[in-house]
């Protein structure tokens, strides 16, 4: 995957000590376009989403305009002007749901969010199979799922977004 660990030394203190979600959202692009992003960028791209109070150091992203955002930087960033991404529902009790503007009810990939046993919050990426194909900080693995986001990420050129 082309997305450094959270630990690494070049990213910013933010991202190296709440970036789980964001890097997770981040890798997902990266899966997508099959491509990587630098630390710089990465860092980059948390700057301007914490300038459009998008992000901060207290909660990283903290709305799902957030990560509509971060896909659009990332793939900004990437070169890759017709691929999007949004967070288009989760998983409830058990149950999927999909927001009320998704007319699509498709995702092709998930951030499984959960509490490891020492009660850090951690997050990590999944494929639309709900298998482990990220994790922004591996000494966080295992732990108890407190919720799956699920995302669409398309090329345009390709496929249509599910709009709101």
């Amino acid at each position: 995957m082309g997305i450094s660990f959270q630990s690494s030394l070049d990213f910013i203190g933010p991202i190296r000590d709440l970036g789980c979600e964001y890097l997770s959202c981040l890798a997902m692009a990266v899966h997508y376009a099959k491509s990587s992003l630098s630390t710089l960028s990465i860092n980059a791209i948390w700057k301007i989403l914490v300038e459009e109070d998008l992000a901060n150091s207290n909660f990283g992203l903290h709305s799902a305009l957030s990560f509509y955002r971060t896909f659009d930087l990332a793939f900004d960033f990437l070169n890759k002007t017709t691929f999007s991404g949004d967070q288009v529902g989760a998983i409830i009790d058990g149950k999927v749901t999909y927001w009320g503007w998704v007319d699509d009810h498709y995702f092709n990939y998930a951030i499984r969010r959960m509490v490891t046993a020492n009660g850090t919050r951690h997050s990590v990426l999944l494929n639309q199979d709900f298998i482990e194909i990220y994790n922004p900080a591996p000494e966080y693995s295992g732990g108890r799922t407190v919720g799956i986001f699920l995302f669409q990420v398309v090329d345009h050129a390709i496929h249509t977004l599910t709009s709101h």
